[in-house]
């Protein structure tokens, strides 16, 4: 007898790290936070703690909504001298 493994429709790391990306430039918390699982953790580089698909969603619509981050193209790097 032969065991048969079913491909699973999981996608690739490259996949979703891709899309987390689109959505983030973009400014679409939904979006963003849908690549995550739905009791996701995340904790963000300010150190706070942010539990569950829900939260993250909104959490990255309070972020475009206090930096007025324009939709649809990554901020600019400045360099300083």
């Amino acid at each position: 007898m032969t065991a048969v493994r079913a491909k699973l429709d999981v996608p690739t790391c490259e996949t979703v790290i891709a899309g987390a990306m689109r959505a983030w430039i973009n400014g679409d918390g939904v979006d963003f936070a849908s690549h995550f699982t739905e009791d996701a953790d995340l904790v963000n580089i300010h150190g706070m703690h942010i539990r569950g698909r829900q939260a993250i969603a909104m959490a990255l619509a309070g972020i475009v909504a206090l930096a007025a981050i324009p939709k649809g193209k990554p901020p600019e790097a400045e360099i300083r001298e």
